[in-house]
Protein backbone atom coordinates (compact mmCIF):
# COMPACT_ATOMS: atom_id res chain seq x y z
CA UNK A 1 0.00 0.00 0.00
CA UNK A 2 1.08 3.46 -0.92
CA UNK A 3 1.32 5.69 2.15
CA UNK A 4 -0.75 8.56 2.12
CA UNK A 5 1.98 11.80 1.80
CA UNK A 6 3.46 9.56 -1.31
CA UNK A 7 -0.09 9.30 -2.88
CA UNK A 8 -1.35 13.13 -2.22
CA UNK A 9 2.45 14.21 -3.47
CA UNK A 10 2.40 11.98 -6.58
CA UNK A 11 -1.73 12.82 -7.21
CA UNK A 12 -0.45 16.54 -7.01
CA UNK A 13 2.28 16.11 -9.70
CA UNK A 14 -0.11 14.41 -11.81
CA UNK A 15 -2.41 16.97 -11.83
CA UNK A 16 0.26 19.65 -12.76
CA UNK A 17 1.31 17.26 -15.74
CA UNK A 18 -3.11 17.98 -16.63
CA UNK A 19 -2.80 20.36 -16.06
CA UNK A 20 0.30 21.54 -18.56
CA UNK A 21 -1.52 19.36 -21.39
CA UNK A 22 -4.72 21.21 -20.85
CA UNK A 23 -3.03 24.54 -21.27
CA UNK A 24 -0.72 23.51 -24.40
CA UNK A 25 -3.22 21.05 -26.31
CA UNK A 26 -6.83 22.11 -24.51
CA UNK A 27 -6.67 18.52 -23.49
CA UNK A 28 -5.93 17.55 -20.01
CA UNK A 29 -6.12 13.88 -20.62
CA UNK A 30 -3.96 14.33 -23.41
CA UNK A 31 -1.01 12.53 -21.92
CA UNK A 32 -3.49 9.82 -20.49
CA UNK A 33 -3.10 5.91 -21.70
CA UNK A 34 -4.90 4.92 -23.94
CA UNK A 35 -5.65 1.15 -24.94
CA UNK A 36 -3.18 -0.62 -27.25
CA UNK A 37 -4.71 -1.50 -30.57
CA UNK A 38 -3.40 -3.60 -33.54
CA UNK A 39 -2.08 -1.93 -36.89
CA UNK A 40 -4.36 -2.26 -39.52
CA UNK A 41 -3.73 -4.16 -43.01
CA UNK A 42 -0.77 -6.57 -44.19
CA UNK A 43 2.42 -6.44 -41.98
CA UNK A 44 3.56 -9.17 -43.97
CA UNK A 45 6.86 -8.06 -45.90
CA UNK A 46 5.95 -8.52 -50.04
CA UNK A 47 7.23 -12.27 -51.45
CA UNK A 48 10.90 -11.69 -52.37
CA UNK A 49 11.33 -13.40 -55.98
CA UNK A 50 12.45 -15.94 -56.30
CA UNK A 51 15.63 -16.22 -58.79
Amino acid sequence: MIPAPVYRADHGIVDAIDGLAEAVTDDRKHFHLTALTTPAGNLMPPPKDSE
